[in-house]
């Protein structure tokens, strides 16, 4: 394999990279789709827990149902570059969108992901989820507003999402508005056959950037979305109760689009990911954040 691009791992829809000693693969088929392992110099074992995936396009919903799970729906690699991959969806009746999906490695710690639908019918309040999961060594965190409504940097705090009564059993969603707040409720996270939740969540307050965080005192992952296209963010909590479901996903969920669309409507999305040395600092998340948006 040569440095800094891409090689195909015979027999499997693998692409293996390798970037000033940092080794990733993302992965291309039904089994796994998106970034597959990531292993950095001075880290010694893989940011991607296994048997999983990071930046994983997960599930589709609109008119207030789950309609699909997107790695579920027929998809193809429609392109091949010596730094990253392009996946295509084709319209089903359980997906009702054109979706493409372009990763991009930037440099050895930076992956881009840029995910543009086209519907082919009217869709009300369409969403897609990224999902990703990481090693149980990072633990979770949130850039959230010291006080309601207020948004500049000097506001901002990051908070370790952490096991407390309050949440327990829990997921917790931070939606961008209350628009996205009524969305999340609006009954597409029941299962239409019992009624009952697919999962639990506790909605939290407003996020303060649309940027999410998984880390611990070497290392820490960042994941950053375009605003106007990130409706909420999901986070597991942080426990040492190793069996407690919320804690075992260890994940991180950013919830895309949203709104309404028209026969023909194209919208685009965009996040990052970047891995950094060292525990998160706000300050070095904003800065990153910046040269994103």
């Amino acid at each position: 394999m040569k440095n800094g691009a891409g090689e195909r791992i015979e027999g499997d829809k693998r692409y293996s990279f390798r970037l000033d000693d940092t080794d990733i693969v993302l992965g291309a088929d039904k089994g796994k789709h998106g970034l597959v392992s990531c292993r950095v110099p001075g880290i010694g074992y893989d940011l991607v827990r296994e048997p999983y995936y990071v930046l994983n396009l997960y599930r589709i919903m609109n008119e207030g149902r789950l309609r699909a799970i997107a790695r579920n729906e027929p998809f193809v690699v429609s392109g091949e570059t010596a730094s990253g991959i392009r996946l295509q969806w084709e319209p089903t009746e359980a997906n009702p969108c054109r979706m493409e999906a372009v990763y991009t490695i930037a440099d050895a710690f930076t992956i881009d992901l840029s995910i543009t639908i086209e519907a082919v019918k009217p869709l009300s309040g369409h969403e897609l989820t990224i999902s990703s999961y990481f090693d149980f060594l990072l633990e979770p965190y949130a850039v959230l507003p010291n006080w309601p409504g207020k948004m500049d940097d000097s506001d901002l705090h990051l908070l370790k999402v952490e096991d407390h009564p309050y949440i327990k059993g829990h997921y917790v969603y931070f939606p961008r508005d209350n628009e996205a707040a009524h969305t999340h409720l609006d009954g597409r996270w029941l299962d239409e056959k019992s009624g009952k939740p697919i999962a639990h969540f506790v909605t939290g307050p407003y996020y303060g950037r649309p940027i999410a965080v998984m880390g611990n005192e070497d290392v820490h992952v960042v994941q950053m979305a375009d605003p106007a296209e990130c409706g909420a963010i999901g986070i597991t909590y942080s426990s040492p109760e190793e069996n407690d479901s919320i804690r075992r996903h260890n994940a991180l969920y950013f919830t895309l689009f949203g709104g309404q669309l028209q026969a023909g409507d194209r919208r685009e999305a965009r996040m990052r990911q970047v891995i950094l040395s060292g525990k998160p600092s706000l300050d070095r998340l904003l800065e990153l954040y910046k040269q994103f948006v």
